[in-house]
């Protein structure tokens, strides 16, 4: 079958007419991961039969997948960019929605994906749309992000709903806690949580790597990571609807942090307000 791309394979799923829009499923193999059954889905939401306009990927936090975008308070958010012309795409994270499970899920934590997946996923759209592209990325999903900037091309700028942190967090010097945190997780496979997606494991035991007084010692990009963070700074808005996250936000970007302080009602038009703005 031809790939839909000549960056690495690429199949197109499915192209679907909707009542107001055209719906294409795409699933994106890089062959970057050791585990080579790792596959992506992505979905692209466009108005236009060739569009060329503004470009947006939303990427989801943890336990969801793409539906947290196209499905409840963000629904009409989505429905009013495609009336505008803009090019909307969601990515699932490997083995979530509509991205098929991959054979080593024990690979299939936040500093891989950010690295092997995300960096895939936006050249493609950049091949594909040869437009800069806005991201909007939540909780994990901006954690995300933040430890892939060095690998994402042609992003004018990014929107982050309560980012994760990518510096370790300063409660687990507190001795004793991260030891009782990692002995939760013995013995189990897969966590649930509050959305309909299963995680496994390995991805809450990569989360912890990254806490204490040594981990960056087994991190040694971290400071890479921040250095890149800092350099994009200004291209960065960082939404906080509760104090943790606008702190994560001043100790990765000091005084160029680009606060919005919002309440959770008011997400989703804030995203609506920012993707919509011509301004970087």
């Amino acid at each position: 079958m031809k790939s839909s791309s000549q960056l690495f394979p690429v199949e197109l799923i499915s192209a679907e007419v909707r009542a107001d829009h055209f719906e294409d499923s795409y699933s994106l193999k890089p062959n970057k991961s050791k585990d080579n059954s790792v596959e992506i889905a992505l979905i692209h939401l466009h108005a236009n039969r060739n569009p060329d306009g503004d470009q947006v990927l939303f990427v989801h936090d943890v336990f969801e997948s793409h539906w947290q975008w196209t499905d409840g308070p963000c629904k009409p958010v989505i429905a009013k960019l495609l009336a505008q012309g803009v090019s909307v795409w969601l990515m699932d994270w490997r083995a979530h929605g509509s991205s098929k499970k991959n054979k080593q899920p024990q690979l299939n934590h936040i500093e891989e994906m950010a690295a092997l997946d995300l960096s895939s996923v936006t050249a493609f759209i950049e091949e594909k749309s040869g437009q800069p592209l806005t991201l909007v990325a939540r909780g994990l999903g901006s954690q995300m992000v933040l430890l892939g900037l060095a690998g994402l091309r042609n992003i004018k700028r990014y929107i982050l709903i309560d980012a994760g942190s990518v510096r370790g967090l300063r409660r687990y010097w507190i001795p004793g806690l991260k030891w009782l945190k990692q002995s939760k997780l013995i013995g189990r496979h897969w966590i649930s949580g509050t959305g309909s997606e299963q995680e496994p494991v390995s991805l809450f035991k990569g989360q912890l790597s990254r806490q204490g007084l040594f981990a960056r010692f087994r991190h040694k990009n971290t400071r890479q990571q921040l250095q890149t963070l800092q350099q994009l700074a200004g291209n960065i808005i960082w939404l906080c609807t509760q104090s943790s996250a606008e702190t994560v936000a001043r100790r990765h970007a000091g005084k160029q942090a680009r606060i919005h302080r919002i309440k959770p009602s008011e997400v989703h038009d804030e995203i609506y307000k920012l993707v919509s703005s011509k301004s970087v």
